[in-house]
């Protein structure tokens, strides 16, 4: 007997109610899992992005950065040519003798007289008789081979050439012979700035291979350059840095780790030839070096880098690409991981719906649970380094309290010590915690002072040898005040107590240590107060002008300082004398403190500069 039809359509709405739930929950876990696929693939790809926007970044600022230091080299090259006005080839190459290991992007530095078309001649001789057996004053002819210069009102002759042993295929060459250097020297003289040339074919190179020059003006020792005119007409010489990019980018780049970026640069004032000016290939590529599509480098498109970089007001473009390597070491399994095992839980996803959702309350009530216990957690620990940070800071200010107490030097001196010295660690590289721990670390480096008796610490004239020598063990007497903790901060305090009085070249106390043996902490710290005790009064002198003091600190390089560390504060010297102004020295006494009399002692009694250098910060 045939049942009723509308009883089997009733049947059948009921089944359709029961199988509604399981399919909603299939459909919701399958577009769940396309959606969360979608967004994972959405993170990984963001994620790859952001690696290459840091890495690039490293890229462009260590380019820059490459490029800064060697211009302060260089400035420290004219400064010490223009010292006493002549320029011979010993005391060129001895110049350059400190820079020789680090300039390694530089292809060559010259020194470039200028010389009137009247004393050609006379030059010449004079060259000859100097060692240049075959010295003639050049320039590059019709055959793109070097031949004697034409006639000429004025010459630039390339007279010496280092760092290296100079190369003969330049010496002689009139610099400004050619358009686009006698544009930058002209540019370098009526300005009296440091200027970088466009796009030039270096002549040291056989291959034509493409450079530019930074130019530095050398005026005539003694002679006003205060205008156009005057600066012409005093024009002594150039120093020129002969920069070869691709010698530059490989310099930088050694720094890094390669990780699979290509890195072009361009001359953003050239035709857009579809040629960059240099290019670094990735050292993951395979393959011979050559440049790649030129069109994807002009016209990037989805993940590329642009930045624009600034050599002495000449526009350059650093472009950064990613290679196929580099993505795909960043790609992973898990969108696809994710998809799949999506697909498979969706379908057992409608038996659990229930358990599901009674899960998802247990783990949001656990995760606040744990988000609560993490905040209180991290109060606590904030509070706790809170104290002990205020400990350790009026420990230190107790400390040269004590030290500040016996000494002449003045809260204002430590403060600056301490700032300078952040400063420089800040510009070596060092990291924000590091540079903060030398700040509060600097202004003890004289805490040995508390155990010199009196009498020698403040003898109001010269101290003799068997008094100097005790005044010298202030350096270990700080370092024991300071040693056996495991604070770095007092760790620190404790090595540049130690070793501020050391030298460059080992001729400093207590130990005789020289360069990369001394701490780079009290490396730093020998400078900065140097510089204070020289710009500042002491009871054996009056404070000495900027200039003084500069010229001093300049004479030391290499003997008493670090030559890189004295080029950054150099580089940062407008900084430094901002320091100076917000902090200047004030009256060591007040109604809190006994009466006293300044000290008078030295560790000797400077009678010229070079004496004050070397006992300054004492």
């Amino acid at each position: 007997m045939s049942k009723h039809p509308i009883d089997k359509v009733g049947r059948a709405l009921t089944a359709w109610k029961r199988r509604l739930p399981v399919a909603l929950a299939l459909a919701i876990g399958v577009a769940f899992t396309l959606g969360v696929f979608s967004v994972v693939r959405w993170w990984e790809n963001r994620n790859i992005e952001k690696a290459f926007r840091i890495a690039a970044e490293d890229r462009s600022w260590t380019i820059k950065g490459t490029f800064e230091t060697e211009l302060a080299m260089l400035e420290l090259i004219r400064t010490a040519l223009m010292t006493d006005g002549k320029v011979e080839r010993q005391e060129f190459q001895e110049i350059l003798a400190p820079f020789r290991c680090r300039t390694k992007s530089i292809l060559a530095v010259e020194w470039v007289p200028r010389v009137s078309g009247d004393r050609r001649v006379e030059f010449e001789a004079t060259a000859k008789g100097d060692g240049f057996s075959n010295f003639q004053i050049t320039e590059v002819g019709k055959d793109g081979q070097l031949v004697r210069a034409a006639a000429r009102p004025e010459y630039f002759p390339v007279y010496y050439s280092g760092p290296g042993p100079g190369d003969k295929l330049v010496e002689g060459y009139d610099v400004g012979s050619e358009q686009v250097r006698r544009e930058a020297i002209e540019l370098a003289c009526d300005t009296g700035r440091t200027v970088a040339s466009a796009r030039i074919a270096l002549v040291q190179n056989k291959t034509k291979v493409e450079g530019f020059l930074v130019v530095l003006p050398a005026y005539c020792h003694g002679k006003p350059v205060n205008s156009v005119a005057t600066r012409r007409t005093n024009l002594w010489g150039l120093v020129l840095g002969v920069f070869q990019p691709d010698r530059m980018f490989k310099a930088a780049m050694s720094t890094l780790q390669p990780e699979g970026i290509d890195v072009y640069m361009y001359d953003a004032s050239a035709p857009a030839d579809g040629c960059p000016f240099t290019f670094h290939r990735s050292r993951m590529r395979q393959g011979p070096m050559q440049v790649d599509d030129e069109s994807r480098v002009r016209n990037p498109e989805g993940m590329y880098s642009r930045a624009a970089l600034d050599v002495l007001g000449h526009p350059w473009t650093i472009v950064c690409l990613p290679t196929p390597d580099f993505i795909a070491a960043r790609q992973t399994w898990w969108p696809w991981g994710v998809l799949g095992t999506g697909l498979v839980l969706s379908t057992l996803l409608a038996a659990y719906v229930s358990a599901s959702i009674d899960r998802r309350v247990f783990v949001e009530q656990s995760l606040a649970e744990k988000h609560r216990y993490a905040g209180e957690l991290e109060q606590k620990v904030r509070a706790q380094t809170g104290h002990i940070r205020r400990a350790q800071e009026e420990i230190i200010h107790r400390l040269l309290s004590a030290s500040q107490w016996r000494d002449e030097e003045t809260g204002s001196h430590v403060r600056r010590v301490g700032l300078w010295s952040e400063l420089l660690a800040k510009a070596a590289g060092w990291s924000a915690a590091q540079c903060d721990c030398i700040r509060q670390a600097a202004p003890m480096h004289d805490v040995g002072k508390i155990g010199i008796p009196d009498a020698i610490l403040r003898k109001p004239g010269k101290l003799m040898p068997d008094e100097f020598r005790v005044m010298k063990t202030h350096t270990s007497i700080g370092a024991d005040m300071l040693g056996g903790s495991n604070v770095p901060l007092l760790q620190m305090a404790r090595e540049i107590a130690l070793n501020h009085h050391e030298r460059w070249d080992g001729k400093g106390y207590p130990h005789g240590v020289a360069a990369q043996d001394v701490p780079e902490s009290a490396r730093i710290v020998a400078i900065v107060d140097v510089y204070d005790a020289l710009t500042h009064d002491r009871v054996y002198r009056p404070a000495m002008s900027e200039e003084e003091a500069l010229t001093i600190l300049r004479e030391g390089a290499g003997t008493q300082f670090d030559p890189l560390l004295l080029a950054h504060f150099f580089l940062h010297h407008s900084e430094i004398r901002r320091i100076a102004e917000q902090y200047p020295d004030q009256d060591h006494k007040s109604l809190e403190q006994p009466q006293w009399v300044p000290p008078a002692w030295s560790d000797t009694a400077p009678a010229d500069q070079t004496a004050a250098i070397q006992v300054a910060g004492t």
